[in-house]
């Protein structure tokens, strides 16, 4: 059988291997949907990841005015940095797009 791997133990691995036991069709259909539905999990992953990042620039760009306003907090207000820069970029969002820029 080509086209698989085997670990130390001697066990196949990967797709193909994992298709080579499949005896019928619908066993063969049903690894093929879960390979699919994969990857359309690591591409939600990649959005999440991108959104993450986002909020993450957000929270560090809008820190030094946070910690004006909230340095009493022990975090000096870093958890509310990324709602205030997400505040800021909506409403900046909204007024260029209100007045057609």
């Amino acid at each position: 059988m080509k086209g698989y791997v085997k670990t130390q133990s001697g066990a196949a691995t990967g797709i193909k291997a994992c298709l080579a036991y499949c005896q019928d069709a619908k066993a063969y259909w049903i690894v093929i949907a879960l390979f699919a539905a994969s990857l359309f999990v690591m591409i939600d992953f990649l959005s999440y990841l991108q959104w993450w990042l986002t909020l993450l620039g957000l929270g560090l760009i809008f820190f030094p005015l946070t910690s004006v306003f909230f340095g009493k907090f022990t975090s000096k207000g870093y958890i509310f940095s990324k709602a205030v820069g997400l505040a800021i970029a909506g409403y900046m969002t909204w007024l260029l797009a209100s007045i057609k820029i």
